[in-house]
């Protein structure tokens, strides 16, 4: 992986493609009883390709990154897909860095509220886990960037569909 997310996330995503994260599904395989309920849309079985792609509380980060960025996609099946096809887009410029690391911010945005929602019995309102999201790819993203953005000119530098609101930095 080559990213400037943090370690933890980049290892996090690795086993994702693998499917060896601690969802409800693997750990039944291990012998461990309980819900099988996706603790975020409450709908299907919890599974690292439910969770990570295609549950609806994940789709809405998904919709709102590519709105974000002004592509059109048609979602892989699984987590692993996800990432092939996900390196494969945007070879050049700054967003390249942004794009290289939208799945991962997914991921682990999605996994953070999983575990809160199961370990702390609190949940972030669907806006509020956008937000959430997004601020974290911006965190992420001032990392690595020489610029000195702060978070509304970051998303607005996002925006290639809407240059009317695009910055020249």
């Amino acid at each position: 992986w080559k990213s400037k997310a943090p370690t933890k996330v980049c290892f996090f995503a690795w086993a994702a493609t693998l499917g060896k994260i601690p969802t409800d599904d693997m750990l039944k395989r291990r012998n461990f009883r309980g819900p099988s309920r996706c603790s975020m849309c409450l709908e299907e079985e919890e599974t690292a390709d439910h969770l990570l792609v295609h549950c609806r509380w994940v789709s809405s980060l998904w919709a709102l990154s590519l709105s974000l960025m002004g592509i059109s996609w048609v979602q892989p099946s699984n987590v692993r897909d996800v990432a092939v096809a996900w390196s494969r887009r945007m070879k050049k410029s700054w967003v390249r860095q942004v794009w290289g690391m939208i799945p991962l911010a997914i991921w682990w945005a999605t996994w953070k509220e999983r575990n809160r929602r199961i370990f702390e019995d609190k949940t972030l309102a669907l806006q509020d886990f956008k937000l959430y999201f997004l601020r974290l790819l911006y965190s992420w993203c001032m990392r690595f960037s020489d610029k000195e953005l702060n978070f509304l000119d970051f998303i607005s530098l996002c925006l290639p569909t809407f240059s009317i609101f695009r910055m020249e930095l």
